[in-house]
């Protein structure tokens, strides 16, 4: 896969898809909020689509400044549309404690249901994967275990699935509360604990983490979680932290992985 990267990436002025910025609207949130589209150059019927999710503190833009040829040569040549969300720094959840804070109900359904009125993507979720990185890692997973209704095909990169042993950074005690005063959210809010709540063999799932990453017992321990039920899944740890060099070796296979699920007899 990554020799077939570096052949097409050095062809990618022969393809011409376009990245263009659009203005989506939260009801949930009252508020307008820019996302990133990747659309194929043409397609002659209507496409898959896969949603990716920024980490914490980064933007959708994060993702053309690390992947911006693999993204358009991959949109191009498989006829699949990517959607560069903007997830705040929200980790994708509704907070219960911030009532302004409503990103799950926008990614899986406000943005999901716009999308599909203004371009030619399937309706459907066997037509739809969404992936992410760290915070949008935990997002991709939280999103879709939650919504297999609206995704098929998910895929995280250094996700942070565990959300209480992390109780003092990036803002959780914002979204979330005090730990110990609020213990039941933070368990109801990681996606650690969405195995057993939701049903994982509704997806098709694959999970990338890094050796030396801070994360990686936690994407050990969700993988564990995941073989015990005997659901099938991809779980692969590779040499390096919780880092750009990482993400931008992960990015290819789950690319692979995820538009092979979603076109999967051209659904």
């Amino acid at each position: 896969m990554r020799l077939l990267l570096a052949i097409i990436v050095a062809f990618a002025p022969l393809f011409g898809a376009k990245i263009e910025t659009i203005k989506t609207y939260s009801q949930a949130m009252r508020k307008t909020i820019e996302a990133i589209v990747i659309a194929p150059d043409a397609a002659d019927e209507k496409i898959a689509s896969i949603y990716l999710l920024h980490g914490y503190g980064a933007t959708p833009n994060s993702w053309l400044e690390i992947a911006k040829d693999e993204l358009t040569i991959a949109a191009d040549k498989r006829k699949v549309l990517f959607v560069l969300a903007n997830g705040g720094v929200s980790w994708y959840i509704d907070s219960p404690r911030d009532k302004s804070v409503r990103y799950e109900t926008y990614v899986a359904k406000e943005l999901t249901a716009q999308i599909d009125a203004q371009y030619p993507t399937i309706a459907s979720a066997k037509a739809r994967a969404i992936a992410g990185f760290s915070m949008g890692g935990h997002g991709a997973l939280f999103l879709a275990l939650k919504h297999s209704d609206t995704f098929s095909a998910v895929g995280a990169m250094a996700g942070g699935v565990d959300l209480p042993p992390f109780s003092q950074y990036w803002g959780l005690t914002r979204l979330l509360g005090d730990l110990k005063t609020y213990r039941e959210d933070w368990i109801a809010h990681s996606a650690i604990n969405m195995i057993e709540r939701y049903d994982p063999s509704a997806l098709t799932i694959r999970i990338d983490c890094g050796r030396d990453d801070f994360f990686r017992a936690s994407n050990a321990a969700f993988a564990k979680k995941l073989r015990d039920l005997n659901a099938s899944f991809i779980y692969e740890e590779r040499g390096g932290g919780h880092d750009g060099a990482f993400l931008k070796a992960a990015l290819g296979d789950q690319l692979e992985f995820l538009i092979d699920a979603v076109k999967a007899d051209k659904r």
